[in-house]
């Protein structure tokens, strides 16, 4: 299975909000206990407050223990997307899919890890020696992040459908994944990017926004919380749309 260069960016892209807009109530209903366990998470961190080398440790937790509530998030969610051509996912899965899918998020969210460790080894470096963080080493954070962004989603974007594809209890192997996407891979890439930009830049508001109004720490937590949801949830809405399209109908179609 090789996917062509018919793969349509924009479309594909657009296409996920009107998903996540025109399903928002389902949204809603599968979001409350995984916006619960990362509003949790987002707390537990605020509360530890970590500093110099644990935020390492800090943040490969956070990366071991999201794979739960993105199962509880997306394996309905994406059966829902995928629902439109296989009708007989609109039933509840087995809970088999939801470890399987566990797995599979793991695994793609270590290998982001990886490629984000030296932006997080700058960071560190930054602010180890007091609490004025060295503004050249946030420079190099921040610029070694976003060289990290290309391969990181090229590869994600590579293996990604096994997502879609463990959650509809499909043949869910990477290997599956990167011969269906072949030839496509920056194509999805750029999906990926512009799902995901459009989120930091909304993070990198509320951020602002906060700090300057100084609200109850649980606030900042909720609103954290709410972008991970909408964000993982507009972001396998595009990868559900991407697995759908090397199917039949075309994307264009399946929502129609």
């Amino acid at each position: 299975m090789t996917s062509g260069p018919d793969l349509p960016r924009w479309g594909i892209a657009l296409q996920a909000w009107r998903v996540l807009i025109e399903n928002s109530g389902a949204a809603l209903r599968v979001a409350v206990l995984p916006f619960l366990m990362l509003l949790a998470m987002h707390r537990l961190i605020d509360v530890a407050e970590p500093a110099g080398s644990q935020v390492f440790g800090w943040a490969l937790l956070n990366v071991v223990i999201f794979p739960i509530p993105a199962a509880l998030l997306l394996v309905p969610w994406y059966r829902l997307i995928l629902s439109a051509q296989r009708p007989d996912l609109a039933d509840r899965p087995a809970r088999w899919w939801y470890v399987a899918f566990m797995i599979r998020t793991l695994w793609l969210e270590l290998m982001l890890f990886a490629f984000q460790t030296p932006a997080l080894v700058a960071v560190i470096m930054a602010t180890q020696n007091g609490d004025t963080p060295d503004p050249e080493l946030v420079q190099l954070a921040r610029l070694l992040f976003f060289l990290a962004l290309a391969p990181g989603f090229y590869l994600y974007g590579r293996a990604g459908l096994s997502l879609p594809a463990a959650a509809g209890g499909d043949n869910n192997s990477y290997g599956r994944s990167w011969r269906m996407t072949g030839g496509a891979g920056w194509r999805i890439a750029g999906i990926v990017f512009v799902m995901w930009f459009s989120f930091y830049i909304i993070g990198g508001i509320v951020s602002g926004a906060t700090a300057e109004g100084a609200p109850p720490g649980i606030l900042v937590s909720a609103l954290s919380a709410a972008i991970d949801v909408v964000r993982e949830l507009a972001m396998a809405a595009a990868l559900a749309l991407v697995y759908l399209h090397y199917g039949k109908p075309p994307v264009a179609d399946v929502f129609s």
